[in-house]
């Protein structure tokens, strides 16, 4: 046994009961007719990858045959075979291809082939790679499965802010507001500073609760944090408002933006047009064109209402 398979059975994560074994058919050998073929799609895929290339286009070929063998084959082969190639280790690092194979489970979403790839995870001596366990936390999350992600997220030796923003957006995304605003205060007591994505996610729990009062709040300590200079975090705080009817704070908020893009310009609009006030909406409108911003579709869609 290697030693980065005696660390995988030291884990406490192997024998937890989160993950399938080895032995479990999920993780069965593949037939040779079907591995063969996916070898050879390898090796097509790697001979498009040229030494001489910009490491951006490297790490996209190197995606794509992740992609590839995540998708048409089971992980536990997939990165035994990347562990082994050469090839695609000159490329990229393995915790690399692991945040890849996270990303394609989640995106699909596949909760099954993502237990596949933590058990390999494990298996590889990966599970204290702060990278990698943020993508296993928000492959959980997608696929639904909170528990497993918060079981990951509180085995966790060393958390940066990544591993906040993922779990607590994932209570979020999967309607749990309550959770994720509890491990929002939990986040600050441990003395780690949110970024604007921790605030936009908790002033759009706020506004799923439909609590004024809370966002009120929120708003209170993002303007003592400094980040009322930071559109998105605006942009979230007019939404909010605009849901609870008070659309004069959403104006206030929109007028004192230094800088606004599309989407500042789109939210101001769909406000009015939501509360009624068809002539600001295409005022705003006019405002938006004549700051040489351009619209997009939904720019459009939320001006048309108020132009019929």
């Amino acid at each position: 046994m290697d030693g980065h398979e005696g660390q995988a059975q030291s884990s406490g994560f192997y024998f937890n009961g989160l993950l399938p074994s080895e032995a479990d058919s999920s993780t069965r050998v593949l037939d040779r007719g079907r591995w063969s073929r996916a070898e050879k799609r390898v090796a097509e895929l790697i001979a498009h990858i040229q030494p001489n290339q910009p490491s951006e286009i490297q790490r996209n070929g190197v995606e794509s045959y992740t992609r590839h063998l995540i998708t048409k084959c089971f992980p536990c082969q997939v990165f035994k075979h990347l562990f082994c190639s050469s090839d695609a280790l000159v490329l990229l690092s393995m915790a690399t291809c692991f945040c890849f194979g996270c990303r394609t489970c989640g995106g699909v979403p596949d909760l099954k082939r993502g237990k596949e790839v933590h058990v390999q995870v494990i298996r590889f001596g990966f599970e204290a790679d702060v990278d990698v366990v943020n993508a296993l936390i928000t492959m959980y999350v997608k696929c639904g499965d909170l528990r497993s992600a918060r079981l990951v997220f509180d085995g966790m030796r060393r958390r940066d802010r990544i591993s906040w923003n993922a779990m607590i957006s994932g209570y979020f995304e999967n309607d749990e507001c309550m959770e994720g605003l509890r491990l929002f205060i939990t986040m600050i007591e441990v003395l780690m500073d949110p970024d604007f994505m921790t605030l936009s996610s908790v002033i759009s729990a706020c506004e799923l609760l439909g609590d004024e009062t809370l966002g009120m709040e929120v708003h209170g300590y993002v303007t003592k944090m400094g980040f009322l200079n930071d559109v998105s975090v605006c942009n979230s705080l007019m939404k909010m408002y605009s849901s609870f009817g008070n659309w004069e704070e959403a104006e206030n908020i929109f007028r004192r933006m230094e800088s606004k893009d599309v989407v500042s310009w789109t939210t101001m609009i769909s406000v009015y047009e939501n509360n009624f006030l068809p002539e600001k909406a295409i005022e705003t409108y006019i405002m938006m064109e004549a700051d040489s911003i351009r619209p997009d579709e939904i720019t459009i869609a939320s001006v048309l209402p108020v132009l019929v």
